[in-house]
């Protein structure tokens, strides 16, 4: 018997809760998608992004009010605009770890000062940033726009799709493809690409995601020493069956939804980072985030009642709102 499995009754129910919402022009519109810069610099951005992207509970600038990916596009956007050619891949080769780290960290401080950056794991963003560059610089000379056009706008593309390119950088490794599935995303909501193969996409899974999968009950788990681990949040060896049941809800509620499964982290990477976290709308009555990302992001005209509150099984018994997503050590997410 799995130890976790899915609920599709429980899906059907989110589904049609999904269905009846859209995200607001405005998010597809914000400087990070929008910025004018060239091609290949808006490439680089994006990519390098994307690959130092994970585990940022503590990135934050309280000066500007940003957190996690908020503050992280602020950075790239100020890095784009103010020193876009640091970063180059040729540069990134003839710097040492730590020397990137030195040149990084500033940009994420109120101050300017590396002392008090907030971007944490820096030794390990700069390893990630290190190997991106130095696959680009050995195998397309350098141009993120090479990667770019040879993937021909498919994920599997005869070798040379994303899917099929991005593992062998390490920050792309995870078996799931969440970071090249969310860079996707980005590069197609910028409009620079329009994926010709969607049908492959694997749907983005981070933690916000799965906790709100977890405790909607669209995903549920049968082990309850498992189960116990996860309300006491502590550390698992591995999260793969849990990640890939919830990738499963998030494809078939993304496909049954008519948005689409790109756009179901607009929905429940939103939920989970602001209504559903150490604090619940449903519960406390209150948000995490102020202003409420959810809120920011999707289309609703009042926000006093979680979107999900009505059958969400969180929402009735305790058991459900405090499991946790699965804690694990990885730069997958």
């Amino acid at each position: 018997m799995p130890s976790v499995e899915l609920n599709h009754k429980q899906i059907d129910r989110i589904t049609e809760v999904i269905t009846s919402l859209n995200i607001r022009l405005s998010f597809y519109e914000r400087p990070f998608l929008s910025i004018e810069v060239e091609r290949e610099v808006k490439l680089r951005g994006y990519f390098y992004a994307v690959a130092i992207c994970h585990q940022t509970h503590n990135l934050k600038s309280e000066q500007k009010q940003l957190f996690g990916w908020d503050y992280l596009e602020d950075g790239v956007i100020r890095m784009m605009r103010q020193n876009p050619d640091w970063w180059l891949p040729e540069q990134l080769n003839h710097l040492k770890i730590h020397e990137i780290a030195e040149r990084l960290a500033p940009w994420f401080s109120d101050n300017n000062d590396r002392k008090h950056s907030t971007l944490d794991r820096l030794e390990e963003r700069s390893h990630l940033m290190k190997d991106v560059g130095k696959f680009v610089w050995e195998n397309y000379d350098g141009s993120f726009e090479a990667l770019f056009d040879r993937a021909g706008e498919r994920l599997c593309n005869e070798g040379k799709g994303f899917y099929e390119v991005m593992p062998a950088m390490e920050a792309f490794s995870d078996p799931l493809q969440k970071k090249t599935t969310f860079l996707v995303k980005l590069l197609e909501d910028a409009g620079i690409l329009k994926l010709r193969d969607a049908e492959n996409t694997i749907p983005v899974m981070d933690y916000h995601m799965m906790r709100v999968l977890l405790r909607t009950g669209a995903v549920e788990v049968k082990d309850g020493p498992l189960r116990d681990q996860l309300i006491q949040k502590q550390p698992l060896d591995s999260d793969r069956e849990i990640r890939n049941t919830c990738a499963k809800a998030m494809r078939e509620i993304g496909l049954q939804s008519g948005h689409g499964i790109l756009k179901m982290n607009d929905f429940f990477w939103t939920l989970g980072r602001s209504c559903c976290t150490e604090t619940t709308l449903c519960h406390d009555r209150v948000c995490a985030k102020k202003p409420c990302t959810f809120e920011q992001v999707v289309n609703i005209n009042d926000h006093s009642l979680c979107v999900f509150e009505d059958i969400c099984k969180g929402a009735v018994d305790d058991n459900y709102r405090k499991l946790w997503q699965p804690v694990v050590k990885t730069h997958f997410y």
